[in-house]
């Protein structure tokens, strides 16, 4: 009986370790099967990309030659050749730049306003929060924010101003090169 079990334990073994092998292979083709699948699939859909891709380029083309380039002020001439039509031009600019800056200078007037009303809200703000601390109305904490708040107020208010006299100053040159081609 020993004989046969130890004639039978070695084969059974490796019966067993042979059988686990070949479970293994098959996953393997499996997980490859698998794989190569996706590979397929990534390649269908980079080549579908790509054809994407040159579809939306024919498409741009063909609206950059439906769509007119530039301004195309020398089309409509309205009868005007050469220098009359330079001229011409040159007026409708000169008299463009000049809507352009009128409008400009009535918006800074109108931030200017606003800048001054601001700032005076701001100086009725801060009396308040000292007449109410000096009445033991708010306390100390309270008008601490308060002071807080104001602060930030002013600095959005400074920020306005500067943005201002940049405009302004931009709008001074502006006037200045109109002048120099009358």
């Amino acid at each position: 009986m020993k004989k046969i079990l130890i004639i039978a334990l070695p084969f059974f073994i490796f019966n067993t370790y042979v059988f686990a092998q070949e479970q293994g292979k098959g996953k393997g083709q499996q997980k490859q099967h698998v794989e190569h699948a996706q590979n397929q699939g990534q390649e269908k859909s980079a080549k579908e990309k790509a054809g994407h891709e040159k579809d939306n380029h024919k498409r741009q083309a063909e609206k950059m030659k439906n769509e007119p380039q530039g301004n195309a002020y020398g089309k409509n001439k309205n009868g005007l050749e050469g220098k009359a039509f330079g001229q011409q031009r040159a007026f409708d600019a000169k008299n463009s730049a000049i809507k352009k800056s009128n409008y400009a200078e009535q918006r800074i007037k109108g931030h200017d306003d606003r800048i001054k009303d601001n700032e005076d809200r701001i100086k009725a703000a801060k009396e308040k929060v000292k007449e109410q601390r000096k009445m033991g109305k708010i306390s100390a904490e309270e008008e601490k924010m308060k002071n807080e708040k104001i602060k930030l107020a002013e600095e959005k208010v400074k920020r306005m101003k500067d943005l201002v006299e940049k405009n302004k100053k931009e709008l001074k040159d502006l006037k200045e090169e109109l002048k120099k081609t009358e």
